[in-house]
């Protein structure tokens, strides 16, 4: 009966050491358990700060976004009425450029005709002889008319 107590005690002993290091071991899971909690954690804290300073950058953002889309809407009205301004004064300058064009056709047209009148009033006064080896220019020749009038009045009122 020693014997089995002595066996007993043995088994009992071994399986004191067995469930022993199934505590130590336990323990250990445990602690590691804890360890992996609390880093976790700690990973949440860090991650929620970051989505409030995150959410508080895209506030500021915000804000600035709609001042700096304020003031583009602002650049934007006063540009826009410049450039109705600038759309109006071309207008006008494009009504007067047709008048100074209709004005500038009017005169061509009066000055050839002047011009018609004059040669044809040359012509009657100074004849080009056939044997003239000096041509005079057109200006030349109307510059010359008045006398040459003047000089045919006095003559026909001689004789």
């Amino acid at each position: 009966m020693l014997k089995v107590v002595t066996e007993d005690s043995r088994v009992l002993l071994a399986k004191e050491e067995q469930i022993q290091e199934k505590v130590w071991l336990n323990i250990d899971l445990r602690n590691e358990l804890d360890q992996i909690k609390a880093e976790r954690t700690r990973e949440v804290y860090l991650l929620k700060k970051e989505i409030e300073n995150l959410t508080k950058g895209n506030l500021d953002l915000d804000v600035k976004a709609k001042s700096v889309t304020k003031a583009h809407r602002d650049d934007v009205e006063r540009l826009e009425k410049r450039l109705i301004g600038y759309d109006q004064q071309l207008v006008q300058n494009l009504q007067q450029i047709k008048a100074l064009s209709e004005e500038k056709s009017v005169i061509a047209k009066r000055i050839e005709d002047l011009e018609q009148a004059a040669k044809t009033v040359v012509d009657m006064v100074d004849t080009v002889e056939d044997g003239a080896t000096e041509e005079k220019s057109f200006l030349e020749r109307l510059q010359g008319a008045p006398q040459k009038i003047t000089n045919y009045v006095s003559g026909a009122t001689k004789t």
